[in-house]
């Protein structure tokens, strides 16, 4: 749930933001806390998956969904960490 609240701040922030000419300071920084928050987030959907899939492979001995889901959530994590990277880059 906290997720989805932080996620959808961020997209309206996003979404306001392309209305504004500039950011100020510390909305830059809010914005990188929430990217860091993200990231954590997924990284903790990969660890889960990652139980997942070995349990998978232990009691049928296939894991496709959960290695497909690994693949989209690492996706997630690069996209996030790019966009953090370009967000520090202008502070």
């Amino acid at each position: 749930m906290k997720m989805t609240l932080i996620f959808m701040r961020w997209f309206v922030g996003l979404v306001l933001n392309q209305k504004k000419t500039k950011m100020d300071r510390l909305e830059k920084l809010q914005l990188g806390i929430d990217i860091v928050e993200g990231i954590k987030w997924y990284q903790g959907r990969v660890a889960n998956q990652e139980k997942q899939r070995k349990a998978f492979l232990n009691a049928f001995g296939s894991s496709g969904k959960t290695t497909h889901n690994i693949e989209i959530y690492t996706m997630c994590i690069t996209r996030l960490e790019e966009r953090y990277t370009k967000l520090i880059n202008q502070l």
